[in-house]
């Protein structure tokens, strides 16, 4: 560098040296997982770019989880309180990113009563009302379906924490609450409906000859 006026000039006697580089980047997966169920391991990868060296920092709900300089966090076998907002922050010589990522913990729904309103059996006459209920514990929203099995036949057959059927050839089967959540799905036991008709004697029974006290009598 030269500088002078009127009366004469001077250089600087050590030369500027000028390095160019890439600010970092970084940046979560989108098809990354964001629901982790109870006890399961949570991964978490940080992809980044820009000059290198890059230095990674892992925080959790703004507190520092540690510094070790590597683009993946591990963590075996969360816990509730390992849920909320993640981040990476990644650094260079030329500026500094970070990505967020919000983690849920939960578990599947868990189906706490199943079955009929009505007193359990399984043959039932034709046109009667039966009530099915359903109930699970759930973290956050859960979903209740109902379906029927009749042989190799899967149908649904509705919706929430109850199911009113009407018994019919058409509706007999094995039924089954499905209960699902952000974390995963339970399925109840099955329940099997039998449907059918009463017997029936078209004709009154008639005496074939005599009745003697005594002896046997044939009915036809």
């Amino acid at each position: 560098c030269r500088v002078e006026n009127d009366f004469g000039y001077c250089l600087s006697e050590h030369p500027l040296q000028l390095v160019c580089g890439d600010a970092p980047t970084c940046k979560f997966d989108d098809q990354q997982k964001r629901n982790i169920r109870t006890g399961h391991n949570l991964y978490l990868h940080c992809t980044a770019g820009g000059s290198k060296p890059l230095k990674y920092t892992w925080l959790h709900d703004g507190k520092v989880l540690h510094d070790k300089n590597e683009p993946d966090l591990e963590i075996i076998q969360v816990k509730p309180d390992d849920a909320g907002k993640y981040e990476c922050r990644v650094e260079n010589d030329f500026d500094k990113d970070s990505s967020t990522i919000k983690i849920k913990v939960g578990e599947p729904p868990q189906i706490k009563s199943f079955g009929l309103e009505e007193p359990e059996k399984v043959h039932y006459e034709s046109g009667v009302t039966l009530n099915f209920y359903c109930e699970a514990t759930s973290t956050g929203k859960a979903t209740y379906t109902w379906q029927r099995f009749r042989g190799n036949v899967n149908t649904e057959v509705g919706r929430g924490k109850n199911l009113r059927v009407t018994t019919r050839k058409n509706t007999q089967g094995k039924y089954t609450c499905q209960v699902e959540n952000e974390f995963g799905a339970t399925t109840s036991s099955s329940k099997e409906i039998k449907v059918g008709d009463k017997p029936t004697v078209e004709d009154r029974p008639k005496i074939a000859g005599k009745v003697i006290p005594g002896e046997r009598v044939q009915l036809t």
